[in-house]
């Protein structure tokens, strides 16, 4: 040990250098003869994988199971993504049970590998297979007879029960009624007006103030002309539309007064004072004549 130090600097250097090499060699040769010398073969180690599967399932939890009971955590132990339980679940729930097990290879997306995979584990349990097709022929057999029951009684009395019911609560003869004073249970009592319409009548002589005469019914779009002659205006007590100081919400709002009109009206005033009469309105040419006329029993000119 002593000699080492009466070699010069560099030649001590080299010596533990060498040193420091060939202990990593004897360490490296030592592992290398544990391990066996070679990497283990990727497609082999697969195969001893799968081979360990087949041959030891109940030591990782596989288990027959039938396919029209199996849960999704019995599913996901062979490996099967949560989609496509997801889709084994709803073929069984909405096309049809499985009746053999080769009848998954009819789901979308699943591969002949996952189906290869699961086929020696596949049981189809017969008495249960034979409980869902009973269930499915009582559901389908229950339709059956509703509908026969809806057939026998639109033969019998020209429309459904419901609808006979309702057909008891209208007019049998021809009545006249006020659409500035009718509300939604007395005009749905009218032939061919129910609550939709209603509801449009009822909306819409809000939004004018009143109805002067009964063909402004013509205006809403889903009020049929033939529904006309039951309708008779007796009170035009209207609600009118202060001009001179009403907001521009208040004149937009009205079904007869656009948003140009509106903006003209505002500006009209603003500039020139107020409108005190139909000349000055119409002098104003906001408005043709026919719209003039229209609108005028409902605009006040006196505020």
């Amino acid at each position: 040990m002593n000699d080492f130090f009466y070699y010069i600097k560099s030649d001590r250097r080299a010596i533990f250098v060498l040193s420091v090499v060939g202990l990593v060699l004897l360490v490296l040769n030592l592992f290398l003869l544990n391990t066996g010398g070679e990497e283990p073969d990727e497609q082999s180690h697969r195969d001893s994988v799968m081979l360990s599967l087949t041959k030891d399932a109940d030591t990782i939890g596989l288990h027959k199971f039938d396919p029209n009971t199996a849960d999704s955590f019995t599913l996901s132990k062979f490996g099967i993504k949560p989609a496509k339980i997801k889709i084994l679940m709803n073929y069984r729930r909405k096309v049809e049970p499985f009746r053999t097990p080769d009848d998954i290879r009819k789901l979308y997306t699943w591969t002949d590998e996952e189906v290869d995979l699961l086929l020696p584990y596949i049981e189809i349990d017969a008495a249960n297979l034979e409980l869902l097709d009973k269930q499915k022929r009582m559901k389908s057999a229950k339709w059956s007879n509703s509908t026969s029951a809806i057939e026998k009684r639109k033969s019998q009395y020209g429309q459904d029960s419901t609808k006979r019911a309702k057909a008891q609560n209208k007019f049998s003869t021809l009545t006249k009624i006020d659409p500035n004073k009718a509300d939604t249970a007395l005009l749905r009592r009218i032939p061919g007006i129910g609550a939709g319409i209603s509801k449009s009548i009822i909306e819409y002589r809000e939004r004018l103030g009143g109805f002067v005469d009964e063909s402004q019914l013509l205006e809403i779009k889903i009020f049929s002309p033939e529904l006309l002659v039951w309708f008779e205006v007796e009170n035009s007590e209207l609600k009118l539309i202060p001009l001179n100081t009403a907001s521009f919400h208040t004149l937009n709002s009205h079904p007869y007064i656009s948003y140009e009109q509106t903006r003209s009206l505002l500006r009209y005033i603003r500039l020139y004072g107020k409108i005190n009469n139909k000349e000055i309105l119409q002098s104003t040419n906001i408005f043709t004549t026919e719209e003039l006329e229209k609108v005028l029993p409902y605009l006040n000119f006196s505020e």
